[in-house]
Protein backbone atom coordinates (compact mmCIF):
# COMPACT_ATOMS: atom_id res chain seq x y z
CA UNK A 1 0.00 0.00 0.00
CA UNK A 2 1.44 3.51 -0.92
CA UNK A 3 0.23 6.43 0.60
CA UNK A 4 1.25 10.08 -0.68
CA UNK A 5 0.76 13.12 1.18
CA UNK A 6 0.53 16.03 -1.47
CA UNK A 7 0.01 19.55 0.30
CA UNK A 8 -2.23 21.91 -1.82
CA UNK A 9 -2.09 25.88 -1.72
CA UNK A 10 -4.50 25.59 -4.73
CA UNK A 11 -1.94 27.01 -7.11
CA UNK A 12 -0.97 25.17 -10.67
CA UNK A 13 2.13 24.16 -9.27
CA UNK A 14 0.53 22.01 -6.47
CA UNK A 15 -2.38 20.60 -8.82
CA UNK A 16 0.71 19.30 -10.98
CA UNK A 17 1.82 17.64 -8.10
CA UNK A 18 -1.01 16.09 -7.54
CA UNK A 19 -1.46 14.82 -11.24
CA UNK A 20 2.31 13.43 -10.70
CA UNK A 21 1.08 11.36 -7.62
CA UNK A 22 -2.02 10.09 -8.80
CA UNK A 23 0.67 8.39 -11.71
CA UNK A 24 2.51 6.46 -8.30
CA UNK A 25 -0.75 4.93 -7.73
CA UNK A 26 -1.94 1.54 -8.82
CA UNK A 27 -4.06 -0.44 -6.13
CA UNK A 28 -7.12 0.14 -4.97
CA UNK A 29 -5.27 -0.01 -1.47
CA UNK A 30 -3.22 2.90 -2.61
CA UNK A 31 -4.47 6.95 -1.10
CA UNK A 32 -3.55 10.12 -1.91
CA UNK A 33 -4.04 12.47 1.07
CA UNK A 34 -4.54 16.33 -0.14
CA UNK A 35 -3.24 18.66 2.50
CA UNK A 36 -4.08 22.15 3.01
CA UNK A 37 -2.72 24.14 6.13
CA UNK A 38 -4.62 27.10 6.68
CA UNK A 39 -3.30 30.52 6.20
CA UNK A 40 -5.70 32.83 4.46
CA UNK A 41 -8.72 30.75 3.74
CA UNK A 42 -11.21 30.33 6.18
CA UNK A 43 -11.60 26.30 6.85
CA UNK A 44 -14.83 26.15 5.12
CA UNK A 45 -13.35 27.54 1.75
CA UNK A 46 -10.07 24.95 1.80
CA UNK A 47 -12.67 22.04 2.56
CA UNK A 48 -14.40 23.43 -0.41
CA UNK A 49 -11.53 23.88 -2.99
CA UNK A 50 -10.41 20.46 -1.46
CA UNK A 51 -13.37 19.07 -2.12
CA UNK A 52 -13.33 20.10 -5.84
CA UNK A 53 -10.05 18.84 -6.36
CA UNK A 54 -10.85 15.62 -5.11
CA UNK A 55 -14.13 15.03 -7.62
CA UNK A 56 -11.95 16.52 -10.66
CA UNK A 57 -9.49 14.10 -9.70
CA UNK A 58 -10.58 11.05 -8.42
CA UNK A 59 -11.28 8.85 -11.55
CA UNK A 60 -7.53 9.82 -12.43
CA UNK A 61 -6.39 6.84 -10.96
CA UNK A 62 -7.37 3.58 -8.98
CA UNK A 63 -6.73 4.14 -5.13
CA UNK A 64 -8.52 6.65 -2.67
CA UNK A 65 -8.51 10.40 -2.61
CA UNK A 66 -8.61 12.04 0.62
CA UNK A 67 -8.17 15.45 2.11
CA UNK A 68 -7.30 17.50 5.59
CA UNK A 69 -7.25 20.71 6.33
CA UNK A 70 -4.49 21.63 9.91
CA UNK A 71 -3.67 25.02 10.92
CA UNK A 72 -0.25 25.88 12.06
CA UNK A 73 2.96 27.03 10.21
CA UNK A 74 3.65 25.21 6.72
CA UNK A 75 6.75 23.90 7.39
CA UNK A 76 5.74 22.11 10.76
CA UNK A 77 2.79 20.64 9.62
CA UNK A 78 3.41 18.94 6.61
CA UNK A 79 6.28 16.76 7.98
CA UNK A 80 4.23 16.30 11.17
CA UNK A 81 1.29 14.80 9.45
CA UNK A 82 3.47 12.89 6.83
CA UNK A 83 4.64 10.96 10.18
CA UNK A 84 1.51 10.95 12.14
CA UNK A 85 -0.29 9.25 9.03
CA UNK A 86 2.79 7.08 7.90
CA UNK A 87 2.88 8.21 5.07
CA UNK A 88 5.34 6.63 1.66
CA UNK A 89 5.60 9.84 0.35
CA UNK A 90 5.37 13.48 0.30
CA UNK A 91 4.90 14.82 -3.10
CA UNK A 92 5.11 18.82 -3.21
CA UNK A 93 4.95 21.55 -5.63
CA UNK A 94 7.36 24.29 -6.29
CA UNK A 95 7.39 27.83 -6.82
CA UNK A 96 9.68 29.82 -8.70
CA UNK A 97 10.77 32.77 -6.97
Amino acid sequence: MIKIVVPIDFTESTENALIYASKMVNNTSDEIILLHILDELSQESAKSYLGALEQKFAGDFVGTLTSKVLKGKISEQIGNFAEISAATYIVMGIHKS
